[in-house]
């Protein structure tokens, strides 16, 4: 009985600390929540001037909200972001992931984490 006493509060908080971490990267996790998903990246021939965008289709965020949720931490790191994945809400909010490789972070945020990157993340 004294285990469990002391086995549950340290479980409860690895929980807490995991939720908490996943906070970093803030995105709609309810497909119902989701307008639209962009995947945006700066033109290099325009040097930056002009973005090369592709929308999402609905299979493709369902996939998408999948990868994130299943995202693995890796801690904070540092990188110039290949391109943002743009989530515009249906209460008209817009919120980004900076995305390098299959490594990706929040718009606000250096915790980063490591996905299984779908063909059409990797494609783009």
């Amino acid at each position: 009985m004294g285990c469990m006493r002391i086995l549950l509060p340290t479980i409860a908080l690895i929980l807490l600390g995991c939720s908490k971490q996943r906070q970093n990267l803030d995105y709609p996790t309810k497909i119902a929540e989701i307008e639209q998903i962009t995947l945006s990246r700066p033109d290099e021939e325009s040097n930056g001037k002009f973005e090369k965008l592709k929308d999402l289709t609905y299979e493709q965020r369902v996939v998408l909200l999948r990868v994130l949720n299943e995202a693995k931490p890796i801690g904070p790191t540092k990188f110039i972001p290949d391109y943002y994945i743009v989530f515009e809400t249906t209460t008209n909010k817009i919120r980004r992931i900076r995305v390098h490789g299959n490594i990706i972070k929040g718009y606000d945020s250096d915790f980063s984490y490591e996905i299984d990157s779908p063909d059409f993340l990797e494609e783009f």
